[in-house]
């Protein structure tokens, strides 16, 4: 009990300080968009700036990062573009109405929204195992996993040649392993080759998540945009209304770059593409990266990098459509979500599902979801 006491503790003030960490790099951050902002506008421009910066972060409920992101802090950004933006504070508020918070863990907890996926049909990546560190986890063979020797054994014989480890409680793909065993090794896809006792190791000694899923890895269709290292996924928005019907709101498609093991767009940071859908036909209207600047603009598909053009569509998509129509009933009483749907050899799969969803890198129908989910509240 006083280890147990002793462990809380010292993970409650790595916490604080990882927050204290932030807050400062935050800071800094904005000093930086600041002057970024001011010394683009030249002279003249920093009234007017100020008036729209202070509209903005005010009754908008930007935050400073995301509206320089979006280039809403451009003085050439267009009156339109403006007011056809929202916030993800905007969206998060609506959602919080839609979406019990009770019911966050259908979602939000791999583990748990995988066998829950799993019991009421909906395609998923076969859950392999549980691995938790303070207490036995579970596997699919039935097996416990009560102590280091049982996750070793499990990594170096209780699993196909290849799986993918993740954080049961991860985002923006931080923590994932796609791993591949050869001659007696797991080798890390972007990472370094471990023995199965490293491997056990180092999920132990995770500092930020301590409860890990080990899932079946799937493979992208043939004809499937982006890059053949990472499963590349359509992030579908749904809605169920009161007479059940589920209304697709928003869709976009995130191509990775080749050699990227996730095709997560992290605030641009990864380097990966977003391609805003029409959520109906599944056409892409649009490319999308981050640049130098930290601005998110339009691009034309890079040279090497399989990237989808504008009016590009996405295979398979009334199929996906039918598996997230199929899917979002079964989650209620979640009434709006974001599904993350890879298409693979034997048809769309839904990689994981997300209880606060905003379209990523794209204002396109962006305005329309949001009245939508006002109406729905």
């Amino acid at each position: 009990m006083i280890d147990e006491a002793r462990r809380q503790s010292l993970r409650v003030a790595r916490g604080l300080a990882r927050r204290g960490r932030d807050g400062a790099a935050r800071a800094r951050r904005s000093a930086w968009i600041a002057g970024a902002v001011l010394r683009d506008g030249g002279p003249g421009a920093a009234l007017p700036l100020a008036r729209r910066a202070a509209h903005l972060l005010g009754p908008r409920r930007f935050g400073l990062e995301e509206a320089y992101t979006l280039g809403l802090l451009d003085p050439r950004a267009a009156d339109d573009l403006v007011d056809a933006s929202v916030s993800k504070r905007e969206l998060i508020a609506l959602q919080a109405r839609l979406n019990p918070n009770e019911f966050w863990y259908l979602t939000e907890d791999k583990a748990v929204f995988s066998r829950l996926a799993e019991a009421v049909g909906v395609r998923v990546p076969a859950l392999l195992a549980i691995l938790c560190d303070t207490g036995p986890g579970w596997s699919a063979t039935g097996e416990p996993l009560a102590r280091a020797g049982d996750w070793e054994r499990l990594f170096a014989e209780g699993l196909p040649d290849t799986f993918v480890v993740k954080p049961a409680r991860g985002y923006h793909g931080l923590g994932v392993r796609v791993v591949e065993r050869r001659d007696g090794l797991l080798h890390q896809l972007g990472g370094e080759a471990v023995t199965p006792a490293q491997l056990a190791r180092e999920l132990v000694a995770d500092r930020q998540f301590h409860i890990h899923v080990v899932q079946e890895r799937i493979t992208n269709a043939p004809g499937v945009p982006g890059a053949r290292s990472a499963v590349q996924t359509a992030r579908i928005a749904t809605l169920v209304e009161r007479d059940g019907s589920v209304r697709p709101l928003n869709a976009f498609f995130r191509s990775a770059l080749e050699g990227n093991v996730i095709d997560n767009f992290r605030h641009g940071a990864t380097g990966n593409l977003v391609a805003p859908l029409d959520p109906a036909s599944g056409t892409v209207l649009g490319l999308t990266a981050v640049g130098d600047d930290g601005v998110l603009r339009e691009v034309e598909p890079p040279p090497g990098t399989n990237a989808p053009a504008p009016g590009t569509r996405m295979p398979m998509w009334d199929e996906c459509l039918e598996l997230v129509r199929f899917a979002a009933p079964r989650f209620l009483p979640m009434r709006t979500l974001g599904w993350d749907v890879a298409v693979t050899p034997d048809g769309p799969t839904i990689v994981e599902a997300n209880m606060w969803w905003d379209p990523v890198g794209s204002v396109h129908g962006v305005r329309a979801a949001l009245d939508a989910l006002r109406a729905a509240a």
